[in-house]
C-alpha cells in the first residue's frame, strides 16, 4: 500500500543487528505475490544481511534446509540472518522451521490472520521467537484484543491492562483505526 511497512521493518533487522549485535536468525513470512519484492528491498537497504527466499518445489526445499538452512547448526555458523517465505510454505515446512530459536518473526498483511484457530495461525504460534511484528495497511475493524492472540501461545485475557500498550500514532473516525503498538512484551503491530 506504500506505506513504507517493508522498508520500516528491514531498517528494524538492520538495527538489531549494527547496534544490538542480534544477528538473528529472522524469519519473515509474506504473502507469495510480495515474496521477490521483499528479497529485492533487502538486496537494496540491507546489504549486510544475508537473505534466503525459502521457497519453490519439494525438492528444491529439501536441498535448501540440507544445504543452506542447516537447523542442527549454531546460529553463529551459518551463512544468513534472514529467511524469508510464504504462508503457504511455513505451514507446509513447518517442523523444519520449528527447529529454529527466530529472533525477529515479521508476519507482511497480517490482517489476513484473523481466525486463532487457523492452520496457519497455530503453525506461527509454535514457533520460538524472541520478538513478533505484524504488517498491515489494512484499518483494523475488529477489536484491537483479536489481534494480540497472535503474540502470545494462549489468547490474552478480554480485559488487558491499558498500562499493556503505548500507542505511538493513531488517526480513529468512525470507521477505522490505523494505529502503530509498542508493547512492553516485546511486540508490535504496524
Amino acid at each position: 500500500m506504500g506505506l513504507g511497512k517493508t522498508l520500516q521493518s528491514i531498517s528494524v533487522l538492520v538495527y538489531m543487528k549494527e547496534y544490538r549485535n542480534e544477528t538473528g536468525p529472522h524469519l519473515i513470512v509474506v504473502p507469495k505475490s510480495t515474496l521477490s519484492n521483499w528479497m529485492n528491498e533487502i538486496g537494496r537497504w540491507a546489504p549486510g544481511l544475508s537473505a534466503v527466499k525459502f521457497h519453490g518445489d519439494k525438492a528444491t526445499r529439501e536441498a535448501l534446509i540440507q544445504s543452506r538452512l542447516e537447523p542442527a547448526h549454531k546460529d553463529e555458523c551459518r551463512d544468513w540472518n534472514v529467511l524469508v517465505t510464504t504462508y503457504e510454505i511455513c505451514n507446509i515446512e513447518k517442523n523444519a522451521l520449528k527447529k529454529f530459536a527466530w529472533s525477529y518473526l515479521i508476519i507482511d498483511e497480517a490482517h489476513r490472520l484473523k481466525n486463532e484457530a487457523s492452520a496457519f495461525s497455530q503453525t506461527i504460534r509454535g514457533f520460538e521467537t524472541k520478538y513478533r511484528l505484524l504488517l498491515t495497511g489494512t484499518p483494523l475493524q475488529n477489536s484491537l484484543v483479536r489481534s494480540f492472540h497472535f503474540f502470545k501461545k494462549s489468547p490474552i485475557p478480554r480485559t488487558t491492562p491499558s498500562s499493556l500498550l503505548t500507542c505511538t500514532h493513531t488517526h480513529m473516525n468512525k470507521r477505522t483505526l490505523s494505529s502503530s503498538f509498542v508493547g512492553s512484551t516485546n511486540f508490535g503491530l504496524c
